[in-house]
């Protein structure tokens, strides 16, 4: 199916699977939600060619049961060998110092972890502020703050119903709680706090009259990691031929790398690769129906998956100018597919990062490949149409 995005050329061909169920009568079904937490991805490189010589490496990695995660950078020799002077695994995680990444352009000459990098900007202190000035974004009819005050009623009960009903309670002049003036604001619901990365109510830690919190305690805000990560660079294609491609790679040429990965804190993150600190994160609204899982507010924690599809970037042109293009599915974390213009890599810069987003409603299921971007037919201007191409996913036909 072809769908127009936004009124531009970018559109999306979902490739329907077909099943010979005939000749699997005995295979068992597969359930992309209960997917077993058995494999980890693998490296990403920011340069795939090891004769231009050395080059970093980002690595995903996660502690079972703990489910916290990392990148980890590496430096990936002009022979293939791989170091990194980063204590895998350590708690707390720190940052390498033996010299190991001293790439051109590098902050320091250790190799990062994000996991530090979160801990160097205050992440970890409990009654730490850091989590209200982080850049996260989702999806509510466009791109929006991902803050109570910013979304819709349906997304707010979705994620927190338990503050949500005190809010319709109070409006009724029901109201369950005398204090609710603040019930609308954009730090109201401890649960939308908590995954933005506040550990105030966590269990281990004290509230303000010196109960303990009720929110799970985590060892790190930056949840498990078990897709590959995706280094983007300047646009490199070898598009030159076509219409205003050279001008805008050339006045991109020097913008600075990038590392995306999704993880299932249910987020999509964006770092800095000089240092592996975070530039801005991304919501996608369809895991809104189980984020308040993270939190486990009274309740024992079961892990799940959120974003963990594999990711691709790629120039295109539509809205007649050009862009870079970051696009991912769920894996076994949703049904649907999400792309965000990574063009600037600042945030916010001058245009919404959020493209689209597709979900199992628009007849997308559970998408584990990377999609593909590319051009169909060229007119004389040399002015290609631009498609998405994915798989439309395990699961959909199912009711997500």
């Amino acid at each position: 199916m072809n769908s127009t995005i936004n009124s531009h050329r970018l559109k999306v061909a979902s490739i329907l699977t077909l099943g010979i169920s005939t000749l699997l009568f005995a295979a068992a079904v597969f359930i992309p939600t209960t997917t077993p937490t058995v494999t980890i991805g693998q490296y990403a490189l920011k340069n795939n060619d090891l004769l231009a010589g050395e080059t970093a490496a980002y690595r995903p990695w996660y502690e079972n049961g703990a489910w916290q995660g990392d990148i980890i950078e590496y430096a990936i020799l002009a022979n293939g060998d791989r170091e990194t002077d980063v204590d895998v695994g350590a708690n707390p995680a720190t940052a390498g110092e033996g010299g190991k990444c001293a790439f051109d352009g590098h902050s320091g000459s250790g190799c990062w972890t994000a996991r530090a990098s979160f801990i160097a900007n205050g992440a970890d202190a409990a009654d730490g502020t850091y989590w209200e000035n982080r850049n996260i974004f989702t999806n509510n009819g466009g791109q929006v703050d991902f803050t109570w005050d910013t979304l819709s009623a349906t997304q707010r009960e979705a994620i927190d119903k338990e503050t949500y009903d005190i809010i319709v309670a109070a409006a009724s002049a029901i109201p369950e709680d005398p204090d609710t003036s603040a019930l609308n604001t954009d730090d109201a619901s401890d649960i939308l706090n908590y995954i933005r990365g506040e550990r105030l109510h966590e269990r281990s830690n004290d509230t303000v009259g010196g109960s303990k919190g009720n929110l799970r305690t985590r060892y790190s805000v930056l949840g498990d990691v078990t897709s590959t990560p995706l280094y983007i660079g300047p646009p490199g294609e070898a598009y030159g031929r076509l219409n205003g491609y050279l001008a805008f790679s050339t006045a991109n040429k020097d913008r600075d790398g990038r590392v995306a990965f999704g993880a299932n804190d249910g987020m999509l993150h964006i770092l800095d690769e000089d240092d592996g600190s975070e530039v801005y994160a991304y919501v996608p609204s369809m895991v809104f129906n189980k984020l308040e899982n993270l939190a486990a507010r009274d309740t024992t924690y079961t892990h799940s998956y959120y974003v963990a599809g594999d990711l691709l970037s790629g120039s295109a042109r539509y809205g007649s100018a050009w862009h870079s293009v970051l696009v991912g599915g769920g894996g076994p974390g949703f049904a649907g597919l999400y792309a965000l213009d990574v063009t600037e890599d600042a945030y916010p810069g001058t245009a919404s990062k959020l493209i689209f987003e597709k979900n199992a409603a628009d007849g997308f299921g559970y998408i584990y490949d990377k999609p593909q971007i590319a051009p169909l037919g060229i007119d004389t201007s040399r002015t290609p149409a631009w498609y998405i191409f994915s798989g439309s996913g395990y699961s959909m036909s199912a009711d997500h």
